[in-house]
C-alpha cells in the first residue's frame, strides 16, 4: 500500500480459484464454482474496504481460474504489472528455510520483480506504514547480480531510500602453527576485501548517476555468504534486494543458490528479480 501510494499506482488484489478437486458432475461443479467465486469476490472487496479509509490508493479486484502460478504470471503480463507483492507461507520451526510452493514457483518464473514479505501472526494492521528507508543490495561481482540495480533503483527512488552495496568474500583458511594440534580458523582475506571494495565503488559511481541518495559500500569475509547477508539484513535494513537465477529441480540443488538461501533466511521483505539471459549478456557486453 505504501509503495503504491508513493508511486501513485493502483493495487490489484487477485484471487485464483483452482478447479482441481471440484465435483465431477457438471451441475455440481458449476454450482461450486459460482459459490467459490462469490466468496472470493466478497473477500477481496472486504480487503478493499479496509484499505480505503487509510490509503488513497485505488484498489481493483480480479478473479481468475486455473493453476495459480500460471494465472498470476499471465495476468501480470496482460495487465503490464510493475511489481508482484505476496507473502511466503512458511509455518512452524522450519518456516525460515522454505516457502510456499506458489511463491517459490513465482520467484523462479516471474519476469516481473517480486516483493516477498514474511507473514506475521494475527491480522494485518492496514494503518501501519512499515519503514522502507534502508535497502541492502548484495552483489557477487557478476553482471547477472547487478541486474537487481534497475528495479531497486526505481523502488528506492519512489521511497526515497538509502542503499548499501555489500560483497561477501571467502575468508582465508589458517591451519595454525601446528597442523596436528592447532584448531584451524578462518581469517579475513584482506586482499580480496580490498578488491571487492574497489568493485563496489565502481558500481556505486554508476548507480549514483541514476539516483540522488546515500549509497554506502562494504566488503567483508565470511564463510557462510547467505547467512551473513540474511543476518545483516535482519539487523539493520528494511529490505534486501537481489537477483536470482530461478533454478529448479536438480540444477537448483547442485547450484546451492545464495539468493535462494537468503530468501529463506531473511525476516525482512525481499525484492527479488529474475533477469533474462539476454539482459545478463547485454550488461556483460556493456561492462567488458
Amino acid at each position: 500500500m505504501r509503495i503504491a501510494a508513493e508511486a501513485e499506482a493502483r493495487i490489484n488484489l487477485v484471487h485464483v480459484h483452482d478447479p482441481h478437486g471440484e465435483p465431477e458432475r457438471l451441475a455440481d461443479a458449476q454450482a461450486a464454482r459460482s459459490q467459490g467465486e462469490q466468496r472470493a469476490r466478497a473477500y477481496l472487496e472486504s480487503i478493499g474496504k479496509q484499505i480505503s479509509p487509510v490509503s488513497p490508493v485505488p484498489v481493483d479486484v480480479t478473479l481468475l481460474q486455473g493453476r495459480v502460478a500460471d494465472c498470476v504470471l499471465d495476468h501480470a503480463k496482460a495487465a503490464d504489472v510493475d511489481l508482484i507483492a505476496l507473502t511466503s507461507h512458511g509455518r512452524g520451526p522450519l518456516s525460515r528455510y522454505w516457502l510456499g510452493s506458489t511463491t517459490d514457483e513465482l520467484i523462479r518464473r516471474s519476469a516481473v520483480p517480486l516483493l516477498v514479505v514474511r507473514p506475521t501472526e494475527g491480522d494485518p494492521d492496514f494503518a501501519h506504514e512499515p519503514p522502507l528507508k534502508k535497502v541492502l543490495i548484495p552483489l557477487d561481482g557478476s553482471a547477472f547480480a547487478e541486474q537487481i540495480l534497475e528495479p531497486v533503483a526505481s523502488l528506492g527512488t519512489v521511497m526515497n531510500a538509502e542503499y548499501e552495496l555489500i560483497r561477501v568474500v571467502r575468508p582465508d583458511y589458517d591451519p595454525g602453527p601446528d597442523p596436528f594440534f592447532s584448531t584451524p580458523q578462518h581469517v579475513p582475506d584482506e586482499e580480496a576485501e580490498a578488491l571487492a571494495l574497489e568493485y563496489l565503488g565502481n558500481v556505486r559511481d554508476r548507480l549514483a548517476k541514476r539516483v540522488s541518495t546515500t549509497i554506502k559500500v562494504d566488503a567483508f569475509s565470511n564463510a557462510n555468504t547467505a547467512q551473513a547477508i540474511a543476518d545483516i539484513g535482519n539487523r539493520r535494513f528494511d529490505l534486501i534486494a537481489l537477483a536470482t537465477h530461478g533454478k529448479s529441480g536438480l540444477s537448483r540443488l547442485m547450484l546451492g543458490s545464495i539468493a535462494d538461501k537468503v530468501i529463506r533466511g531473511a525476516r525482512v521483505p525481499i525484492l527479488v528479480y529474475r533477469p533474462t539471459d539476454s539482459e545478463g549478456q547485454a550488461r556483460a557486453s556493456r561492462n567488458s
